[in-house]
């Protein structure tokens, strides 16, 4: 597969539990950036800014090319002065500045950088709603002076660009490849140049955001371990920056708190997804404050969304943490079992998120039926999981719930609202869809054509992205193709091939 694994084994439910110690369902993380495979494959964009159903059919799923990797040639020097050139050839989708200069990659005479400006002007468009923290027109007079701009600043608008490479699909005239050579230049850039600066003695909030955007940016990357480091360097950073304490501050003005309270609170719903996706260590023990307060001539609704997922992820105690991380727990099983329902509770409760942008709402959304199975997965390692049970969060059949909820909600948004949050929220789905083909190949399971529907819908959803087709469907398709010899996914093993899947959508 491309010099992708995979660390789940292959054996019907109990797959999830080995010797005590859940496998999370992840590809291999990869540090080299030829290990990306992905090309841009043309086509016209219509007015939301996304393919229709035929003109993704078309460019995306028409032909089994975007299977293959893209040929690599020349070396990175090479790679970054082709996409230079590309980008500036195309207008900037903003007002920012119009003359902004910035040295070159190699040191030489400064260059027009528009990949840097259209980067900053792309995060504003489609990442601002999830990480509603920087306020638009300082970093606009800060793009506007760059060449002038101290390691501190500079490395905040280098490490947005780099977020917005990795994240953002609408660079039309570069591929894939190119743009994640960019993004790790842009990154290599903002880590050298703080060699030269007393990071930790001098630690500020435009510091925290640089750490926190390059984990992020690592983490489309696949390069989880060194996500999670970045992230750590961020929650370092902001104690050091006094953030977590920032409304005892009262020189800070009104708006800088708000942006701080939200940093932290961001800081921390990145790390509870972090443990949960790799099982690593938490240092945020308790849910930070976040009063939902709004920012001037802010939408009312990006504060609402924001406090929706920083509520999905503080149902998620410290307790839970330590189940999922393998500690020692004294609990009996019955306590384990009226927690667990408990958290399953909390997270069955509707989310009042009338008004709030689709970006949000995919996340809000999306992470709530992860995080439902979350729970489930954490029974299923306690044991807590039968095929008797009263309640469907603790029977084996339960997957098969939340592929339906999943269906329901991805049917609501558009393929931009979800693309928006990068590889983590195609992640969130493939676990689900994972978990699906588990219970349908339990013997005696049954094998209904509405539950067929649901696969063919989720695997269509998690082939809208390049990089979500190239890493999450081929898992699904080698998952199905190891259980073919059954006859149980004789059909569903071509579909997984993804330019199959419409005309299998036309035959129904």
């Amino acid at each position: 597969m491309d010099g992708l694994d995979y660390e789940r084994p292959i054996s019907a439910i109990n797959h999830h539990v080995s010797a005590g110690t859940y496998v999370s369902p992840r590809p291999i993380e990869l540090d080299s950036p030829g290990s990306l495979s992905g090309r841009y494959l043309g086509g016209v964009l219509n007015a939301d800014g996304y393919f229709t159903f035929d003109e993704f059919a078309e460019n995306v799923l028409g032909s089994s090319e975007s299977w293959q990797d893209a040929s690599r040639s020349g070396n990175a020097s090479q790679q970054i002065a082709i996409a230079t050139s590309n980008a500036a050839n195309q207008a900037s989708p903003s007002t920012l500045s119009e003359g902004l200069w910035s040295p070159g990659f190699d040191g030489s005479t400064p260059r027009l950088d528009r990949i840097l400006e259209r980067g900053v002007a792309l995060f504003f468009r489609h990442i601002y709603l999830v990480y509603p923290l920087l306020d638009q027109r300082r970093i606009a007079a800060l793009l506007s002076r760059f060449t002038e701009l101290g390691t501190t600043e500079s490395g905040l608008l280098k490490s947005i660009c780099a977020l917005t490479l990795v994240t953002v699909e609408f660079w039309p005239t570069m591929t894939a490849e190119r743009r994640i050579v960019l993004a790790r230049e842009y990154i290599r850039q903002c880590l050298e140049a703080r060699l030269s600066h007393n990071l930790i003695e001098h630690a500020t909030m435009d510091d925290v955001l640089t750490s926190l955007f390059i984990a992020v940016a690592y983490f489309d990357l696949k390069c989880r371990k060194t996500s999670w480091f970045y992230l750590r360097e961020a929650i370092s950073l902001a104690h050091l920056a006094g953030i977590s304490t920032t409304i005892e501050n009262t020189e800070i003005d009104h708006p800088e708190k708000i942006r701080r309270q939200r940093l932290y609170a961001l800081l921390f719903i990145t790390e509870r997804g972090a443990c949960i996706h790799d099982s690593f260590p938490v240092s945020i023990m308790l849910p930070p404050d976040l009063t939902g307060e709004v920012l001037p001539d802010e939408d009312p609704a990006i504060s609402l969304g924001l406090s929706s997922i920083h509520r999905l992820f503080s149902i998620l105690d410290m307790d839970f943490v330590r189940v999922w991380n393998g500690a020692v727990s004294s609990f009996s099983t019955a306590e384990k079992t009226t927690e667990l329902a408990i958290l399953h509770a909390h997270l069955r409760q509707p989310f009042q998120i009338d008004g709030v942008s689709e970006t949000q709402r995919a996340d809000v959304l999306v992470t709530q039926q992860w995080l439902r199975l979350t729970i489930w997965q954490a029974a299923l390692r306690l044991g807590l999981i039968s095929s008797s049970a009263v309640e469907p969060e603790f029977a084996y059949t339960f997957p098969i719930e939340l592929a339906y909820a999943l269906r329901e909600v991805l049917e609501t948004l558009s393929p931009a609202a979800i693309q928006a949050h990068g590889l983590g929220i195609f992640e969130k789905q493939f676990e689900i869809v994972y978990s699906l083909l588990d219970v349908l190949a339990l013997p005696g399971s049954s094998q209904t054509t509405d539950h067929h529907e649901v696969l063919l819908s989720l695997l269509l959803s998690l082939s809208a992205s390049p990089k979500s087709r190239d890493v999450y469907v081929r898992i699904l398709q080698k998952r199905m193709t190891q259980d073919s010899t059954t006859g149980t996914w004789q059909k569903y093993v071509s579909l997984a091939n993804v330019e199959l899947l419409l005309d299998d959508q036309r035959k129904h």
